[in-house]
Order: C-alpha cells, then sequence, then structure tokens
C-alpha cells in the first residue's frame, strides 16, 4: 500500500503535469503557426507521429514548445515561490490576513507541508526538463542557448526555493 506522503504527491502533481502538457502541445502548435513550419501526421503505428520537413524545423519546434513549458513551469514555480513568501500561514502579516479575510481569500493562506510538497513537485517537473533540454541539445535536437536559458531559470528558482526553506527552518 502507498504512504499517504506519496499519495498526496501523486494527487499534488496531476494539475502540473496536465500544465506542462498542455504547454507542450501549445508551444509545438504555436510555433508551427507563427512560424510556418510544414508538418504532417502520420497514422501508420498506433500512436500518431507529427513529421517535420527537415532536422532544423524538428530543431525549432522541439527548442519553442520547451521554451513554453520553461514558461509554464517557472510561472507555477513563482506562485510556489509567492505563496511560501508572502502567504505562508507561519510568517504572514496581520494586515494581509485581514485583507484576504475581508476579500473571502483566507484559502490562499498555506500550511508548511503544503508548500513543500508543491514546491517538490514543481522543482522536480523544472529539473526534468532541464535535463531533458541538456540531453537533447547534446544529441543536436535542441538549442544550446534553450538548455542554457532553463539551467539558469533552475538555478534561480531552486536557489530561492531551498533559501526560502533554510528560512522556514530557522523560524520553527
Amino acid at each position: 500500500m502507498l504512504s499517504k506522503i506519496l499519495l498526496k504527491l501523486i494527487k499534488e502533481s496531476i494539475i502540473p503535469a496536465l500544465l506542462v502538457v498542455t504547454a507542450k502541445f501549445a508551444g509545438i502548435v504555436l510555433t508551427v503557426t507563427i512560424l510556418s513550419i510544414p508538418w504532417t501526421i502520420s497514422t501508420q503505428s498506433l500512436f500518431p507521429t507529427i513529421t517535420f520537413s527537415s532536422m532544423s524545423n524538428f530543431v525549432t519546434v522541439s527548442s519553442w514548445s520547451n521554451f513554453f513549458v520553461l514558461a509554464a513551469v517557472s510561472l507555477g514555480f513563482l506562485w510556489i515561490l509567492i505563496k511560501a513568501h508572502f502567504l505562508h500561514d507561519t510568517h504572514i502579516t496581520p494586515q494581509l490576513t485581514l485583507q484576504l479575510l475581508d476579500l473571502d481569500l483566507t484559502n490562499l493562506i498555506d500550511t508548511t507541508p503544503n508548500i513543500s510538497n508543491q514546491g517538490i513537485i514543481w522543482l522536480s517537473y523544472l529539473w526534468v526538463l532541464i535535463i531533458l533540454t541538456g540531453v537533447q541539445a547534446f544529441f543536436g535536437y535542441h538549442y544550446w542557448w534553450m538548455f542554457a536559458l532553463s539551467l539558469f531559470v533552475g538555478a534561480i528558482l531552486t536557489w530561492s526555493f531551498i533559501a526560502d526553506l533554510e528560512r522556514e527552518v530557522e523560524w520553527a
């Protein structure tokens, strides 16, 4: 039987996973549409396959669609950092609590376990993206600048999350 923590992490990871998949498909559609990249769908196998006319078109679509994924994961992770810094039940200001109470938004206030779980999930998606873009760039299926950008963003967001966790430990 799965532990309660693992079940909670699985439950918490569904919405971020859907956001990642949606961002990937949106990135593909927008890149193909905006840059007028020719593509075809092959249905000769069990799963339909999208093919592009050249390797450079594939690299362009792959890189830009991963840029959309990076933006989506970064925004999701930034929301967790905002909650950790401003809407954390251990150090929310009384003034902000009263404002949220007046607006009936007290459900935005979150606890340490919830923020930590959500942060770990978003951080996991971020580092999986970084690793995948690095592998793809190494084999020539991705732009190197996209890998460098994702690594830079990942380092900053990871540092911010760890700094918040350390701050929380000091306050406990």
